[in-house]
């Protein structure tokens, strides 16, 4: 019997990421563990010790030893031993969970929990599997993980339909939650449209890695250069440092580590930039579209991704990174035509009044209500 069906007793969520970041998974995986639903229960969160979302006080948090570094053999072998410890802590804490009464929920976000999943398939406890994306390193992982999630999952989330569809779990439970805006994300009341237009400050929020488009952004930065970039990389100053000696930043581009005042960087920015090569890697859902739209500003994005459920020609420009002429031009209409910047800036707005923090909180409470009471 499922430790959900012992509804007389006390719940616990038992969450596990394996790696802490700024990236979009752990952004996700906090808005959920925020949700009232989860909150009124007790919660235990399993990730790494780094710096990211998980790092508020939302609950009883265990950290696993996850080093990464710059040498690939090293890291396979730290992502082994990594999910041993995911296994052992959530078998623990299931166990500590029964002697304390406790109905126990384990939620495994992203595909990479593969120890915490076969610790609920052990210990037959509800197992709830949040899957954002569709490649994670080698394809091995991916064909294990897929394998691991039909066998032990009893209900799967995915983050778009996009995700959903390039899935096959045969008749497994399944759900699709689009991602909200964080709740400390105040929209469209805040924003001062005549300083964004006159400062002209175009942002871009990614990794710093080839795939996410760093090259075409210091190509477009150069091409022009009486435009004020910002690129806020998801790494760490010293790395963000060494790229700087190896590669000529223009000077019109600030190169910043992830801000305490994201939302002020959204709100004050003319247009946000999504430079994701399509042929490398697909976003998802593409959180900082959604962000950057929700801050009225119109976006220039892939196109191909789990953004273009929410995401049309009417809110930005849909185009290939490659193409950075192209991409320059439609900056530079809108920079010398006000009317047409404000016509995408509030159709941008308009569409992420349906990915509120409330909205995305409300699913997340259905859900939980249809598989746990």
């Amino acid at each position: 019997m499922k430790n959900n069906e012992k509804s007389a007793s006390p719940l616990r969520y038992v969450v596990v990421h394996l790696y802490n970041d700024y990236s979009g998974s752990p952004r996700v995986l906090a808005d959920f563990c925020k949700s009232e639903s989860v909150q009124s229960a007790s919660l235990s969160i399993v990730t790494s010790s780094s710096k990211g979302f998980l790092d508020d006080d939302l609950g009883e948090k265990i950290n696993v030893w996850y080093p990464r570094g710059k040498i690939r053999l090293l890291n396979y072998f730290s992502f082994i031993q990594a999910q041993f410890q995911l296994f052992c802590v959530s078998f623990f804490l299931v166990l500590r969970g029964w002697f304390k009464g406790e109905r126990v929920v384990l939620v495994n976000n992203t595909i990479l929990s593969l120890g915490s999943m076969l610790a609920s398939k052990c210990t037959n406890t509800l197992n709830i599997c949040y899957v954002h994306e569709i490649n994670s390193g080698p394809r091995i992982v991916r064909i294990f993980a897929e394998f691991l999630i039909k066998w032990t999952a009893d209900h799967v989330i995915f983050v778009s339909q996009f995700v959903a569809d390039d899935y096959n779990f045969g008749e497994k439970s399944t759900t699709v939650i689009p991602n909200g805006l964080r709740s400390d994300f105040s929209g469209q009341s805040m924003l001062d449209y005549k300083l964004k237009f006159d400062q002209k400050t175009i942002l871009f929020v990614g990794s710093l890695k080839k795939y996410k488009g760093v090259s075409e952004l210091l190509e477009i930065a150069k091409v022009l250069p009486d435009m004020r970039f910002i690129g806020v990389f998801n790494t760490s100053k010293i790395i963000l440092e060494e790229f700087t000696k190896l590669k000529p930043v223009p000077p019109n581009l600030d190169l910043l580590v992830p801000q305490a005042n994201m939302q002020d960087l959204y709100r004050d920015a003319f247009l946000v930039m999504n430079l994701s090569r399509p042929t490398e890697w697909v976003e998802t859902f593409g959180l900082t579209i959604l962000e950057g739209m929700a801050c009225g500003c119109p976006c220039v994005a892939p196109p191909v991704g789990g953004h273009l459920s929410y995401f049309d020609s009417d809110a930005g420009l849909i185009c290939d990174a490659k193409n950075t002429l192209e991409i320059a031009s439609f900056v530079q209409r809108l920079q010398q035509d006000e009317a047409l910047w404000r016509r995408y800036s509030d159709y941008a707005v308009g569409v992420a009044k349906n990915y509120s923090a409330e909205n995305y909180s409300g699913n997340v409470a259905k859900l939980l209500k249809r598989l746990i009471t």
